[in-house]
């Protein structure tokens, strides 16, 4: 088994904050916090404004547990999906939630005379997915990263 080295993040009054000037650094190469304490605390303070009118200040450390947490779906608690003819963009949210559990997957698929090779499915995102690939010789494989 590997190694892995962890920190865990500071308190959030210790976050160390970081200021661009995206108009003339798009690639916010420049952090301009100290050279620039009264904008760092003029921009502080609008988010703070911000984030209070918008109901959304999740300044918080537990970034991934939120996003493993269960959300409302429309196919909670479904374990069949079925789907038909072409669906582009079916939002994770709708989809089947494979993460961190077992499934199977099956497909009736129209091969052409000669073979073919290409997706029959795919679905991710920021912690990884999975793809239903057809090859030309006709061999269907799942692959998950």
């Amino acid at each position: 088994m590997g190694w892995i080295l962890n920190a865990p993040l500071p308190p959030i009054k210790d976050y160390k904050w970081e200021l661009y000037n995206i108009t003339e650094d798009y690639s916010q190469a420049n952090d301009l916090a100290a050279k620039m304490p009264a904008k760092l605390k003029e921009m502080q303070k609008l988010f703070v404004q911000q984030a209070a009118k918008y109901t959304c200040f999740r300044f918080d450390n537990d970034t991934f547990a939120r996003s493993l947490a269960p959300r409302p779906s429309a196919t909670a608690g479904k374990t069949v999906f079925t789907y038909t003819g072409t669906n582009p963009g079916i939002n994770s949210s709708n989809a089947p939630n494979v993460l961190g559990r077992s499934y199977s997957m099956s497909a009736e698929v129209d091969v052409p005379q000669g073979g073919g090779d290409g997706m029959i499915a795919t679905m991710g995102g920021r912690w990884g997915g999975w793809a239903s690939i057809c090859s030309r010789a006709s061999r269907c494989f799942i692959t998950t990263c």
